[in-house]
């Protein structure tokens, strides 16, 4: 499949694919595309088969992951431009980022590999 994005973008997508993956492959609907490049809808997830409390949470966590390291990746790792970038303040997107388990020091680009 063509990739139509950047390399922070791509490597956003890898990232998320390896945090919602069940298993060592990763598969397009766990990156939220389905076969070509747009995003799948929440029923793709299967959230019909969980508790409403669980769907929900998971659906936050993809969210909360998707978004803030796509944020955090456009801002280079810094996360008072990222909160002025998305209009929040900076200690509630500290607290978000704790809270999902992610480091914004991985979105720098001087701590990036390729």
């Amino acid at each position: 499949m063509p990739w139509e994005g950047n390399v922070r973008e791509m490597e956003n997508l890898i990232m998320q694919g390896i945090l919602f993956s069940a298993d060592d492959e990763i598969l397009l609907k766990h990156v939220g595309l389905p076969d070509g490049n747009k995003p799948v809808g929440m029923g793709s997830y299967g959230f019909h088969d969980l508790p409403y409390k669980e769907a929900k949470e998971q659906s936050l966590t993809h969210f909360n992951h998707a978004y803030i390291g796509s944020l955090l990746s456009a801002c280079d790792g810094n996360v008072t431009r990222a909160a002025k970038t998305c209009g929040m303040e900076r200690q509630a997107l500290q607290q978000i980022i704790r809270r999902y388990g992610m480091d914004a020091s991985r979105y720098r680009s001087d701590q990036k590999t390729y």
